[in-house]
């Protein structure tokens, strides 16, 4: 190929320089000319080649590099199958575990039934019929107690809330459950009314390229926090925080957006669409 390229190109010369009158006749000028010639022809003719080594060293190089790719790929693929393999043996193990440990206490139960003394058995079945018979009776004394201990509450927004500086509290201003009368819907503060382990909860939504940062605090401590986090998406996005907790009788319970870190944008909530919302109970 290269060979014909040289011949063309020699052939398109000698045309052009007939064409403007060239005197073959001077054979030193034509043969310079020639000579002059074949050393370009030559030149590009290693350069090409030279191009032609790289383009197959590259290639080689290229069909190496997706080898060991694959070769990688394959790899981790039986790394997979083996960790399928030892995590499904692990879960039949656990699960015949659970079956020896229930067929064992039912055994065991079964035993202590059988040498159990007669005079047991009869005080037990009393007792169960006992238990009966008070089943569907209220005690008065015991249902006049639990109301007096109950405490919970549950508040959402009723509209969105722009003021998201740091260490702004949240107001959950509609209250739906206020067992206890503790919780405040114009501060947005739950006072507990006595002490014990409460469970608090809540739910904010961020405007769409929002960024917003809450936190539970007790006494103006942070206890937990929370982010709902939509800066680079074009959409409204929801979080939530739970904190189960001990607090004294007067701590004051609130959610505020957080005070180290900004919030961005409004906290959205609405009356019949998405609620941000706030909850706590007395659970022991």
């Amino acid at each position: 190929m290269a060979y014909l390229i040289n011949v063309g190109f020699l052939c398109c010369v000698l045309l052009a320089n007939e064409a403007n009158g060239f005197d073959f006749g001077d054979g030193d000028i034509l043969s310079s000319a020639f000579q002059e010639l074949l050393v370009k022809i030559q030149e590009q003719g290693a350069k090409i080649a030279s191009l032609e080594d790289t383009i197959r060293a590259d290639r080689r190089d290229f069909n190496e590099k997706i080898e060991k790719s694959n070769l990688k790929v394959q790899g981790l693929e039986k790394t997979v199958e083996s960790l399928k393999r030892i995590i499904a043996e692990m879960e039949n193990k656990q699960v015949a575990n659970n079956q020896d440990k229930i067929s064992s206490q039912t055994e065991n139960n079964t035993t202590a039934e059988i040498v159990r003394p007669i005079g047991t058995n009869v005080a037990l079945n009393a007792s169960l019929q006992d238990q009966h018979a008070g089943i569907g009776r209220v005690n008065p004394k015991r249902a006049a107690a639990a109301a007096a201990h109950s405490v919970a509450f549950h508040a959402f927004m009723s509209q969105p809330d722009a003021s998201t500086d740091l260490g702004q509290t949240m107001v959950f201003d509609t209250v739906l459950t206020n067992a206890g009368s503790s919780y405040n819907q114009r501060d947005g503060v739950f006072t507990a009314p006595t002490a014990g382990v409460y469970v608090f909860h809540w739910v904010t939504y961020s405007q769409h390229q929002g960024d917003v940062i809450t936190e539970l605090v007790v006494n103006s401590v942070s206890r937990g926090c929370s982010r709902s986090d939509s800066h680079t998406l074009d959409e409204h996005h929801a979080s939530s925080g739970l904190v189960v907790l001990h607090v004294s009788q007067g701590d004051l319970v609130s959610v505020r957006t957080h005070s180290v870190w900004h919030s961005i944008g409004k906290v959205m909530s609405f009356d019949d669409y998405y609620r941000s919302s706030f909850s706590g109970w007395l659970l022991v």
